[in-house]
């Protein structure tokens, strides 16, 4: 099977943008308002799909972890994956109304328990503008201590990072770079 190379660009909070072989995916796009984007919406090549992932006031559709992420594992075999582990305490101000936000889509222990679910090569942290936020950190920590593989990596991209994960051996090996 021929190497695959797929670049992963961090905008900030749950914002990446996705280029493989011809195509480009948006994920979670929050960049006029963003505090920390590094590019603005017209400043983007053109983007073959968007992809809008939990019901906040910068995205649309919540989701956690769930049983079900194991057959997923199974039967898809995915090898990176996004995961909401923390709140960007920088848009607090952003949602009005009392109370206090306690998380992020889930927990960094739930989104570390997630990657294990998913048996997933690469696990990045997302929901965050500050990789050096105590929720991301934790993350990186936990999933560390629920990989059962031994070999699992744990990334937490600094805003405007830019991330090649490259795959040989039918997905076996893996090699991660930053930009």
């Amino acid at each position: 099977m021929a190497p695959m190379s797929t670049r992963i660009h961090f905008l900030g909070v749950a914002g990446y943008e996705i280029t493989w072989a011809d195509k480009r995916l948006l994920i979670d796009p929050f960049l006029s308002e963003s505090p920390a984007a590094p590019v603005q919406p017209d400043e983007l090549a053109t983007i073959d799909f968007i992809l809008v992932s939990h019901a906040a006031f910068d995205h649309y559709g919540d989701t956690a972890i769930f049983g079900d992420m194991r057959p997923i594992a199974e039967l898809d075999r995915p090898t990176i994956g996004l995961l909401g582990c923390a709140q960007p305490v920088e848009l607090f101000a952003k949602v009005p109304g009392p109370g206090t936000f306690l998380t992020g889509e889930m927990s960094p222990l739930e989104a570390a328990l997630a990657a294990e679910f998913l048996d997933l090569k690469v696990a990045v942290a997302r929901h965050y503008l500050n990789p050096g936020q105590p929720d991301v950190l934790e993350f990186l920590d936990l999933v560390a201590e629920k990989d059962t593989t031994g070999q699992r990596i744990a990334i937490a991209p600094g805003v405007g990072a830019i991330m090649t994960v490259a795959t040989t051996d039918g997905g076996e090996t893996i090699s991660v770079t930053t930009e």
